[in-house]
């Protein structure tokens, strides 16, 4: 290769040359930050500027290739979710049967249904903040083993009355485990592979939910609901099992001598309430998780209008479920970050879609045909906005931020559910169908009006800590970190 004759004159300097023994060029003591001194990226190259009279000098460029090390902490963990999540789906779906052949009434269906909701959605805060306060992984397994038990506990019970409060005593000691597990996957994984991991939750969480009521009711068929119980309470001790065995570190660092706001229950609102990706993408998934409250009492009335009856319910609902897998698997891609909030707004536009085919076509199976485009959008909607959220929420906080989405989530869930009772019962499933396809278009073009921060999210902020808009820090720590 050409060299100039300065090139071949001059010795190279030992401040650009790194031999074997030196340490990567991240690590080198001119990397160190101090107050006379700043470290910029230019063109791929590290440049260091001192104040002590000393030019420039140029580091090699130094490519980064993500990791594959966190790959397989990530599908030990998505294992565990799709262990346990399948658990408790079979048995909730066991536990509506009972519970509606024992009274004969759609009240206590009802009732078990909300009480799982209400219960996630009030212990949301609480949830979050123990998922940041106590070692994540503990947090994490303890969630599980308690859920165990008192699932185990239920196999014994047969009252109505009391299974539906024990049923929401196993929801409550189980609430910290999903803001937890979302908070923790950015800690396990690179950032260029954070998209992928969440696509593989995104996957087990549907897959879990295909398998889990198929299961629940064919043990239900065959055997009993204490049996039910005692295979659920077999899977929590399985993923328990898994989750221990996952290597990596859940929290980026210890924070438990944090002060201020970033200890307070209300640390995950604040955030919120003050970043406006975060705020954004929180108001998008309540509103879509509203519509799903009204298509959830819809859906059986439609099969009924059309009179496929139980075996068209079922084929509406797995038809969803099933292509929402390909949904996610399309998320994990490995297509632009600037493309992200293009797939989250066009996956609630193709949910909305499907809701307007499915309130005006004539032929049932056409409607099922047309509902897989509905289950797409949906696989693609929420790995991404779980990228997002944990990419713009501060680690200190981010099982906080969680646990106040997944309270407005729950919340406007049970609000959809209560409200379609008598709308279905009064307009028909259709015309609800056109009101959910209306509410699901203004969640994505609410999106429309984020600033640019959302469009650049995943290229901007960093995963391990994130930005710590909206969190109060002491001013010492935030001396330290200068």
């Amino acid at each position: 290769m050409y060299q100039s004759a300065r090139a071949r004159t001059n010795p190279p300097d030992p401040l650009n040359t790194i031999s074997p023994d030196q340490p990567h060029p991240l690590e080198h003591p001119l990397n160190t930050i101090s107050p006379d001194c700043s470290i910029e990226k230019r063109l791929g190259t590290r440049t260091r500027t001192c104040s002590l009279g000393v030019g420039p000098r140029y580091w090699p460029p130094v490519t980064e290739h993500p990791s594959s090390t966190g790959r397989p902490a990530i599908r030990r963990l998505a294992v565990a979710r799709l262990t346990s999540a399948g658990g408790t789906h079979a048995a909730r779906t066991a536990l509506v049967f009972e519970i509606y052949d024992r009274t004969n009434s759609t009240r206590w269906v009802t009732a078990v249904l909300l009480a799982d909701m209400a219960t996630s959605a009030l212990l949301g805060p609480v949830a979050g903040w123990v998922g940041d306060h106590v070692d994540r992984r503990r947090v994490m397994i303890v969630s599980e083993v308690a859920a165990a038990v008192a699932y185990l506990a239920l196999a014994f019970v047969h009252a109505p009355l009391l299974l539906v409060i024990g049923s929401a005593l196993a929801t409550a000691v189980n609430s910290p485990f999903l803001p937890t597990s979302s908070a923790s996957i950015p800690n396990l994984v690179d950032e260029a592979d954070l998209r992928w991991a969440n696509s593989q939750m995104s996957l087990s969480s549907n897959g879990a939910l295909i398998i889990g009521p198929m299961v629940g009711g064919w043990l239900l068929a065959l055997t009993n609901l204490g049996v039910v119980f005692t295979i659920n309470a077999v899977s929590f001790v399985a993923s328990a099992y898994l989750i221990r065995k996952v290597s990596g570190t859940f929290k980026a660092h210890d924070q438990t001598t944090q002060k201020g706001m970033a200890n307070g229950l209300r640390a995950g609102y604040r955030i919120i309430v003050t970043n406006k990706v975060i705020r954004g993408v929180t108001i998008a998934l309540a509103m879509t998780h509203f519509t799903f409250g009204l298509a959830l009492v819809a859906d059986p009335v439609l099969a009924d209008d059309f009179g496929a009856g139980p075996i068209g319910y079922a084929l509406l609902y797995s038809t969803w479920g099933v292509v929402a897998l390909l949904g996610a698997w399309l998320a994990g891609g490995r297509f632009p970050s600037r493309l992200v909030p293009f797939g989250i707004i066009g996956g609630l536009a193709a949910v909305a879609t499907a809701c307007v085919a499915i309130s005006v076509l004539p032929w049932f199976w056409a409607i099922v045909a047309v509902g897989s485009l509905g289950g797409v959008g949906s696989g693609v909607l929420f790995p991404l906005t779980t990228g997002l959220i944990q990419q713009h929420a501060p680690d200190e906080v981010r099982a906080r931020v969680f646990g106040a989405i997944e309270t407005f989530d729950r919340s406007m869930y049970a609000v959809g559910m209560l409200i379609a009772a008598p709308l279905v019962a009064n307009i028909g499933p259709q015309p609800t169908y056109r009101i959910v396809a209306l509410v699901v278009f203004g969640a994505a073009l609410s999106l429309l009006r984020l600033p640019a921060a959302l469009r650049h999210s995943l290229s901007s902020a960093p995963t391990s800590g994130g930005p710590t808009e909206g969190l109060e820090r002491p001013e010492s720590q935030h001396e330290t970190q200068r």
